[in-house]
């Protein structure tokens, strides 16, 4: 089975508690007005990546607490999504940011599976109408945070907000960029 990638980055501190990795996926059918990452709505963006391929990659980085799982929409691949996230080792946590509402991922079983395999789900549609400037984990104030299985508590916050990546003369914004950072990287720095 595969997962459509959009991006990868290896190592973390702004995407949840402790070193982690963080697979953003491709493809979002949900298109909330806002999102920070409108570029990962096109479910053709990205690459194809087998799941247990990608799990492997993941589970031969030392050091790592977790893995967070962002988008695009993760759970408009649930069952890759589930099968991913049943091949990583045990000892890494697992973070959910989903645009869907629990309510929507409770009553689909699908969606039910993913959720069955992480630890924290950031649940609900981003709203740009009560956006959180200092949250740790929520973007608006509807979402919702779920600690489903005490290996993370909500208090648990990531080490930093905002983290740039310069590599191969690309840069990359991750975590929670407030927008007027987001304005000052875009007026400096055109994709």
């Amino acid at each position: 089975m595969t997962l459509r990638v959009a991006r990868f980055l290896e190592r973390s501190l702004a995407n949840g508690p402790g070193e982690r990795c963080v697979v953003w996926v491709a493809g979002c059918s949900l298109r909330c007005d806002g999102c920070i990452n409108r570029e990962l709505w096109d479910p053709g963006c990205g690459q194809d990546v087998e799941v247990g391929t990608l799990a492997s990659r993941i589970n031969a980085v030392d050091g790592l607490r977790g893995v967070t799982l962002s988008g695009g929409e993760p759970l408009d691949q649930a069952e890759a999504v589930a099968e991913f996230l049943g091949l990583l080792r045990s000892d890494l946590d697992r973070v959910l940011f989903s645009g869907y509402s629990r309510e929507e991922m409770d009553s689909d079983p699908r969606k039910a599976a993913v959720l069955a395999r992480v630890d924290l789900v950031v649940a609900g549609r981003y709203q740009r109408e009560q956006a959180l400037a200092d949250d740790p984990w929520r973007a608006s104030s509807n979402q919702t945070v779920h600690a489903l299985t005490g290996r993370i508590r909500p208090q648990e916050v990531p080490a930093g907000r905002v983290e740039v990546h310069i590599r191969a003369g690309q840069v990359s914004v991750t975590g929670f960029p407030g927008a007027e950072l987001l304005a000052r990287l875009k007026g400096g720095l055109e994709p």
